[in-house]
């Protein structure tokens, strides 16, 4: 089982799951709207809809910023439930709402499916660094007040709710044994001077079993290029040594760019990011994004990409891009997650066999401002 982030290859699974309540006449909760877009626009809509509510910088008043994922079953890659992780509290989240909706669809309850869900939600609400976890249910709903209890919730209230017309109770899950973890999350975020960090390596290093294989047709009429997720025989390990031009922060290229990162007590680098202005553009480019092995999966990157967004904020920059490869599923699935959309690739840019060797560059990008342009006079800058 795993939470995976809603895409279009889950449209139609995603519309059978909402339908399947309907069916039976069950509550819908944790679908981040699926239900109503599905009513009322479309699926393509809720997901932008979902990349929206991950935008800190930008989130509506009144609204909060939000994850929302499918719980699914890896054997047949049926979505078995759907889980809404708020990032943040307003008045009637904090008061009757919690941090966190979740629903298990009605053909696959009673298995378990809901407290590991729950289970792996409060493993993201670590990341984050949410060290009380609140979670309320409707008090009739005794198999919700038992998924809470069994990852630890205790009672904390009993109060009628005037917007769900129900007797709502309010757990709140105490997150101790992952502070440790969490602790790490408070690391500073710092300006890596170029007079100090110029020409530090960055040694970004992957293994990874699987590629993007590109599939590319052309034509008089037509050009078509499609990218089908493969696996490798073997899996496969990229390492600084082997390239010719390894990472380093602050190179001769990126005159602009400024480096920030999370820096231990002995004084060594623990993650970075660099940005530079393609000012011609008008975008903000991310040229290094690197995190320690030992602090994966504990929010850096996280952190380290929305401090980016709130640069291009400022800067009044309409977009932030940056380039990936294709066997690199995991930083993939870390751009995708936030926010970041494919915008073209380059099958040439390593080697001229890059296809065959399935490394093409991927380049993604994050749109600020989707109405805005290039200005005229400088659309046809070299």
């Amino acid at each position: 089982m795993k939470l995976v982030f809603p895409t279009m290859a889950y449209r139609d699974k995603a519309i059978e799951y909402i339908e399947e309540f309907y069916q039976y006449g069950s509550e819908i909760n944790g679908s981040g709207g699926l239900d109503r877009f599905l009513r009322e626009s479309t699926y393509e809509a809720w997901l932008e809809k979902l990349v929206q509510n991950m935008d800190i910088a930008n989130v509506p008043d009144a609204k909060v910023p939000a994850l929302t994922y499918f719980y699914v079953r890896e054997t047949d890659d049926r979505i078995v439930g759907m889980v809404n992780i708020r990032l943040a509290l307003n008045d009637f989240l904090r008061n009757e709402g919690g941090h966190i909706g979740y629903s298990v669809r009605p053909t696959e309850r009673r298995k378990h499916y809901g407290t590991e869900m729950l289970k792996a939600a409060l493993k993201v609400c670590d990341v984050i660094g949410i060290q009380e976890v609140l979670v309320s249910c409707d008090k009739t709903n005794v198999a919700s007040a038992g998924v809470i209890q069994n990852c630890g919730g205790k009672l904390l209230r009993e109060f009628y709710s005037e917007a769900f017309r129900e007797t709502v109770q309010m757990y709140g899950i105490k997150r101790k044994e992952h502070q440790e973890g969490a602790g790490q999350m408070n690391y500073e975020i710092v300006l890596l001077p170029k007079e100090k960090w110029k020409g530090t390596d960055v040694p970004i290093r992957y293994t990874t079993d699987a590629y993007y294989d590109l599939e590319l047709t052309e034509s008089d009429s037509a050009f078509s290029a499609r990218m089908v997720k493969k696996q490798f025989e073997t899996p496969v390990t990229h390492t600084p040594e082997e390239y010719d031009f390894p990472d380093k922060l602050y190179q001769e290229h990126w005159e602009k760019a400024e480096a920030y990162g999370m820096v231990g007590e002995d004084g060594a680098l623990l993650a970075c990011i660099e940005i530079c202005p393609e000012e011609w553009s008008n975008r903000l480019m991310v040229t290094e994004l690197w995190v320690a092995d030992p602090f994966h999966r504990k929010g850096f990157g996280t952190r380290l990409m929305n401090l980016a967004k709130e640069k291009a904020k400022e800067q009044g920059r309409r977009a932030i891009i940056l380039e990936t490869q294709s066997c690199n599923v995991r930083a993939i699935a870390f751009y995708r997650s936030q926010g970041f959309r494919l915008i073209g690739f380059d099958t040439c840019c390593y080697a001229n066999n890059d296809i065959a060797r399935h490394e093409i560059r991927f380049n993604f990008g994050f749109y600020l401002n989707k109405e805005a342009s290039v200005p005229a006079h400088l659309r046809g800058h070299d």
